[in-house]
C-alpha cells in the first residue's frame, strides 16, 4: 500500500505503470517453476524444456498429416491456409522486396500461407481475427504517410498499426525459394502535433478510423516490428481517436 502513496511521482518519471511494472516476469516465473525437474541441476534443466518448447512453436515440423492436427491441438501451433493474392498485393510486394534486397532479379509467388498468430522468440504476435487481437497492435520504423517504406526515417518515433494478416510468403531467388514471414498491417493516420501528444511522452494519439495508404509499407517483415503497444479508443472533440501507449519489450 505505501507504493500507491508514490504512483503519481513513477508516473513522472518513468511513464505509464504498463511501461515498468513485472507482471511479465512474474508470470514468465511461474511457468518456469511449473516444470517437473529432479532437483538437480535446475538451472539447465529448465533452459532445455525452455528451448525445446520454443523450437516446437517456431520451427516448422515434417510429420505424417493424420498427427499434424493432434500435434496443433496439444502445441496450440497454427494450421496455415493458402491463399492467392491479388495484383495490388503483388505490386506492393514486388517494391518491398526491391526495397530490402536493392534488386530486381527475384520471382514473387502469387501464394501465400496465412496464420493468425505467431510466436517470435517467445513473444505472441496477434493479427486483427485471432483470439491473441490484443498482441496484433505494433509500433514500427517502417511507414511514411504516403505508403511508402521509410528509408530515410524522417521520423524519430515508431508508427502504430494493427497487423490484419500474417502470410509466410517467398521468392524465387536464383532458382530457389526464400520464404519470408511478413505482417500485412492497418497503419493508423497521424494526427496534427498538438492533438499527438497532448499527453506527453510516450503516449500518442492516433486517428482510430482513418488508416495510411494502401502501399509497399502495407507489409513488413515480422522481424522489423519494434514492440507491441497498449491502447484505448476515445473520442478528441469530433475525432475517434486511438491513445498509444509503447510496450517496451522488443520483439527481437
Amino acid at each position: 500500500m505505501h507504493l500507491h502513496g508514490h504512483l503519481y511521482d513513477f508516473i513522472l518519471d518513468f511513464g505509464p505503470v504498463y511501461s515498468f511494472w513485472l507482471f511479465s516476469f512474474e508470470r514468465e516465473n511461474g511457468i518456469l517453476g511449473s516444470y517437473k525437474t529432479n532437483k538437480k541441476n535446475i538451472e539447465v534443466q529448465l533452459m532445455k524444456r525452455f528451448l525445446k518448447e520454443s523450437l516446437v512453436r517456431e520451427e516448422d515440423m515434417n510429420m505424417d498429416k493424420h498427427f499434424q492436427t493432434v500435434f496443433n491441438d496439444l502445441t496450440n501451433k497454427q494450421e496455415r491456409e493458402e491463399d492467392i493474392l491479388n495484383d495490388n498485393e503483388i505490386k506492393w510486394l514486388n517494391r518491398l522486396y526491391s526495397t530490402l534486397y536493392h534488386h530486381d532479379e527475384f520471382t514473387v509467388c502469387t501464394s501465400v500461407k496465412v496464420c493468425k498468430e505467431l510466436y517470435v522468440n517467445g513473444s505472441l504476435i496477434g493479427s486483427k481475427t485471432s483470439r491473441s487481437h490484443r498482441s496484433s497492435y505494433v509500433l514500427a520504423f517502417w511507414c511514411n504517410e504516403e505508403g511508402a517504406i521509410d528509408t530515410d526515417c524522417t521520423d524519430l518515433t515508431p508508427h502504430p498499426g494493427q497487423i490484419v494478416k500474417i502470410y509466410m510468403h517467398s521468392i524465387i531467388v536464383d532458382g530457389f525459394a526464400h520464404p519470408h514471414y511478413l505482417a500485412k498491417v492497418n497503419w493508423f493516420q497521424q494526427l496534427p502535433d498538438n492533438v499527438r501528444h497532448c499527453y506527453g511522452k510516450p503516449i500518442e494519439v492516433w486517428s482510430s478510423d482513418l488508416y495510411v495508404r494502401d502501399g509497399p509499407a502495407m507489409f513488413i517483415p515480422i522481424q522489423r516490428i519494434k514492440c507491441r503497444f497498449v491502447h484505448a479508443k476515445i473520442k478528441v472533440g469530433h475525432r475517434n481517436v486511438i491513445v498509444v501507449s509503447p510496450r517496451e519489450r522488443f520483439i527481437l
